[in-house]
């Protein structure tokens, strides 16, 4: 997706995204803090929430997704689209859900594109290979399935793609170019496709 005219699409960073989220997950579910709010009275000095009535989860949420773009992605001026890539999201379980609706809430217009492996195949990859293959099936298997139903049920926002399809076929993306609206080039997908990861690889 870099390879298309605007576009930034940065990296990992180490899923930090979600600890914003849940920080102001946090606030909002805060029993104290809502029943000092619905008081008519600021809270005494000597009140283990002090303060909690003047504290605002929606400005919160705004200003770090603010120092999000600003300080880790970073984006270059011009860029019309910017994003990120996280392998983390399995990590997330059951919180998934609530995570993607902040960012879509904090980042309108956004887009979800799962990448998803076939499973055996990413249990003998990279770091995983190191690790119990049942337990790697069984934890990435139950991710599998969150994604699934995440768009099931936000298919004008989220899109599945399957790494088997389009490894060798670069035809197989053409989907993913119609999903965000550009224009698909055969030959300049081809080219991204022949290169190869090396961020695994052992030096010699």
């Amino acid at each position: 997706m870099n390879s298309i005219d605007g576009y930034c699409i940065r990296g990992e960073n180490g899923g930090v995204l979600s600890h914003i989220s849940r920080a102001y997950h946090d606030l909002q579910d805060s029993s104290p803090i809502w029943g000092l709010k619905a008081s008519s009275k600021a809270s005494p000095g000597d009140h283990p929430w002090f303060g909690g009535e003047r504290i605002d989860a929606t400005a919160f949420g705004k200003s770090m997704c603010k120092a999000f773009v600003d300080n880790i992605l970073s984006l270059p001026s011009g860029t019309r689209v910017g994003g990120f890539k996280e392998i983390r999201y399995h990590t997330l379980g059951e919180y998934l859900d609530r995570h993607l609706e902040f960012i879509s809430h904090f980042f309108p217009n956004s887009r979800f594109i799962f990448n998803r492996r076939n499973l055996e195949s990413v249990a003998r990859s990279g770091w995983w290979k190191e690790q119990d293959t049942k337990e790697v099936i069984r934890k990435l298997g139950a991710a599998d399935l969150r994604f699934e139903r995440y768009v099931s049920a936000h298919r004008g926002s989220s899109m599945l793609m399957e790494y088997d399809d389009y490894k060798d076929d670069p035809a197989a993306l053409k989907p993913l170019y119609n999903f965000i609206g550009e224009k698909f080039e055969y030959q300049t997908v081809s080219d991204v496709l022949k290169k190869k990861l090396t961020h695994l690889q052992s030096p010699h």
